[in-house]
């Protein structure tokens, strides 16, 4: 069986990034995996016991909520982490794990500090459809942030086209964090069965009609984002 704990979803899911959670439950279950989600609430105790931990994107007062719970947030999901745990937060829930998060009119809240580094607001918002890679992965999706994170991790999403930057988000261990929206691993499922191979501990079995369908659906949608690019 895989765990999966969402982590506050009432107030980070601003762009439909509980789909990444299905995409997982989804592509587990086609292949006759079991899966149980856990939905965790703000105030609620984080389970530490997880395989693979998904925070989504929220506004900036959704972020500011969310921050209150910065230490809880810190010692369940870092716990699951040590463990070796994996980690996928989307925008605001990606700048949430950092040390700090920086607001435009010059206050800030401190954040779990699972991603060395420090959240800030961008000179002018990105938003847009991208395509890039990841580990050898191809990847599309739809990025609008008015943050970036400062930091010295590499990057998870690099070869940009599409948008002004050339890399996106970060890669601490088994956290991932990345700005793309829409949601990420329905559009990307070699990334979500990537993600799946590892919390299995084995290579995932052969799945049903549904799978395959799910797969070339996200495969035609990466590439009319390519041809929309010109790339």
């Amino acid at each position: 069986m895989i765990r999966i704990v969402h982590v506050y979803p009432e107030v980070l899911g601003l762009f439909g990034d509980s789909g990444n959670v299905l995409a997982l439950r989804k592509r587990a279950e086609w292949r006759g995996i079991r899966v149980a989600v856990t939905e965790v609430e703000l105030g609620q105790k984080i389970p530490s016991n997880g395989d693979i931990y998904l925070i989504g994107s929220g506004s900036s007062s959704a972020v500011k909520r969310a921050a209150e719970h910065a230490r809880a947030l810190a010692d369940s999901v870092g716990s699951a982490v040590a463990q070796s745990a994996q980690v996928l937060a989307i925008g605001g829930g990606m700048h949430l794990l950092t040390r700090r998060v920086d607001w435009s009119d010059g206050t800030s809240v401190v954040g779990a500090g699972l991603i060395d580094g420090v959240s800030v607001p961008r000179s002018q918002r990105l938003v847009g459809e991208f395509i890039g890679s990841t580990d050898g992965l191809d990847v599309a999706g739809f990025i609008n942030s008015g943050h970036d994170v400062v930091t010295n991790l590499a990057p998870h999403i690099r070869d940009i086209h599409g948008l002004s930057i050339a890399s996106d988000g970060v890669v601490a261990g088994t956290i991932i964090g990345t700005h793309s929206h829409g949601a990420y691993l329905p559009m990307n499922p070699a990334v979500a069965d990537r993600m799946l191979v590892s919390a299995l501990g084995d290579e995932l079995p052969d799945g049903n009609e549904a799978l395959r369908r799910a797969t070339h659906a996200a495969n035609e949608s990466r590439r009319a984002i390519r041809q929309r690019i010109g790339r």
